[in-house]
């Protein structure tokens, strides 16, 4: 079997191959678990850079908690871990215009922030790297660039997972060399829809008014895949990822303000998740080959262990 996992920057896509790998006896090797503290510092710390630099002036003007600790914690593009920053960084997360940007959810940082912050005495005892879990691994965004590959084996059979970028530059390397997947993961982020893809930007996309969007972007790349000869017979399995951090993120920030077709209710997860169901079933539909392969959506919280294991059972077939 050779599945493909493909889906936007984002969208979830290495988490959810963590799953399978745990689910497919393939654990995290002691190397990996030896680096995860240092990599989820250099997280949290680019995160909180990312945070502040979309605070209002004025408000940090105003704020002299917020000019007091947010040097101490990004004067360095990698700062180095030591007590004083790491209880700077805590009190700059818990600052209340720092955590009311992180609730419109409108950039690119990790999502599993309020975890890490909730566990940093685990995490970082006397201010240096602890040993982390499975958990805090499976939170641990990485960054994908080409083809990340895993030999899994599940139920009897052997399985080769093939983790794809999808970035904009990267994808005509591989769309179109997979004639033999046997099937499709394709992960969209619930959180995309009021997010711009961290590649976009060039004088080029907006030239051409491309808005950049995740969710939209998820849009093509589905389109893309679906027009593609070589995948006109691969059953696909569309997974709305991130659930948990949508049904979050949707109380602070409108559907409708990005999609204005939106007529849903506002701030209601239910009917921002039929609308982007519709819109994504449409797409494969009007495609012209869904006739010929099984197309199945479902939505999934790919950091959720139990609920994985349970997808993976029920979708194994």
């Amino acid at each position: 079997l050779k599945v493909l996992l493909l889906g936007s920057r984002d969208s979830g896509k290495s988490t959810f191959l963590k799953q399978m790998r745990l689910n497919y006896n393939a654990p995290f090797s002691e190397e990996e678990i030896e680096s995860a503290a240092v990599l989820i510092w250099e997280v949290m710390t680019q995160s909180l850079r990312l945070l502040v630099e979309l605070v209002d002036s004025r408000v940090i003007a105003a704020s002299y908690a917020l000019r007091s600790v947010a040097p101490v914690v990004l004067e360095q593009r990698y700062p180095k871990l030591y007590p004083a920053r790491l209880d700077a960084a805590k009190t700059l997360w818990n600052i209340a215009a720092i955590q009311e940007v992180f609730k419109r959810g409108h950039i690119n940082v990790t999502e599993n922030l309020p975890y890490y912050f909730q566990e940093v005495p685990r995490l970082f005892p006397g201010a240096s790297y602890g040993v982390a879990n499975v958990q805090d691994l499976l939170y641990l965004r990485i960054r994908s660039t080409g083809i990340t590959k895993a030999r899994l084996h599940s139920n009897g059979r052997n399985m080769e997972v093939v983790d794809v970028s999808s970035a904009e530059s990267e994808r005509h390397h591989w769309i179109h060399t997979f004639h033999d997947a046997t099937s499709i993961i394709f992960l969209v982020s619930l959180t995309g829809y009021n997010k711009k893809l961290e590649e976009w930007g060039s004088r080029i996309q907006r030239l051409f008014g491309w808005n950049g969007n995740q969710m939209s972007n998820s849009m093509d790349l589905l389109e893309a895949i679906c027009l593609n000869p070589n995948f006109a017979h691969t059953p696909i399995i569309l997974c709305f990822n991130k659930n948990d951090v949508f049904e979050r993120q949707i109380l602070y920030s409108n559907i409708s303000t990005f999609f204005p077709d939106f007529s849903g209710a506002q701030r209601n997860a239910d009917a921002g998740r039929d609308y982007f169901h519709q819109k994504f079933r449409v797409i494969a539909e009007s495609a012209g080959r869904t006739l010929n392969r099984d197309f199945f959506i479902r939505v999934t919280t790919a950091t959720d262990a139990e609920a994985m294991r349970e997808f993976l059972v029920v979708n194994s077939e």
